[in-house]
């Protein structure tokens, strides 16, 4: 007891409020670093954006070949078949460039295509019998562009950003397409050349 009432007397108040303020500081960046760097959001190329406790974001590199998460989907009927559920998509020449969504409505549904670089559009009409839609020659694909992809009737609405990368022509062979394509996002869609896809050059 003595030795407790001897510190109680010359602890200076001042020194406590600089200790509690310590602790607290201490406590509020541990605490809040470990939560806000586990909030990630993905972006349309597919990265990370990743919120520190100042508030800035820091793109990380992700993989942009994931699938959006909630968009489900499986195997398009062939590798140039753009699947509308990834945010990228490789092509080797414009005129073999389909639409696939795994999820199309059953019945006849309209589709509008908006390159959202230039706002240059057009409507369309998808067949529920057709698996694959193709793309319009007169809505010129640009590579790099991203591309507004909406579908709907009177029971279904979907809506969807996507964009589009034109392999070189310098890369002939399927496994030079392939390594640019697995190097530009496009992991999925390099799978699948070797059985189903010849060279386009």
């Amino acid at each position: 007891m003595p030795k407790f009432i001897y510190l109680k007397r010359y602890i200076k108040l001042e020194d406590i409020y600089s200790l509690m303020l310590s602790l607290r500081i201490f406590l509020s960046l541990a605490f809040g670093l470990s939560i806000n760097t586990s909030i990630a959001s993905e972006s349309i190329e597919g990265s990370s954006t990743v919120f520190l406790q100042d508030k800035q974001p820091i793109v990380i590199a992700g993989r942009p070949d994931e699938r959006r998460r909630g968009c489900e989907t499986g195997t398009p009927p062939n590798v140039w078949a753009l699947d509308i559920c990834r945010s990228r998509n490789c092509y080797a020449a414009a005129d073999e460039v389909s639409l696939w969504f795994e999820k199309r409505p059953h019945r006849t549904a309209k589709v509008l295509i908006e390159n959202l670089d230039n706002s240059d559009s057009i409507k369309l009409s998808w067949k529920a019998s057709d698996a694959t839609l193709d793309w319009p020659e007169k809505l010129p694909i640009k590579s790099g562009a991203s591309y507004k992809i909406k579908i709907w009737n009177r029971t279904f609405t979907f809506e969807e950003e996507i964009s589009l990368y034109q392999i070189p022509s310098e890369h002939k062979t399927i496994s030079a397409k392939a390594e640019w394509m697995r190097e530009n996002g496009c992991k999925s869609q390099a799978k699948m050349l070797p059985t189903k896809v010849k060279s386009s050059f």
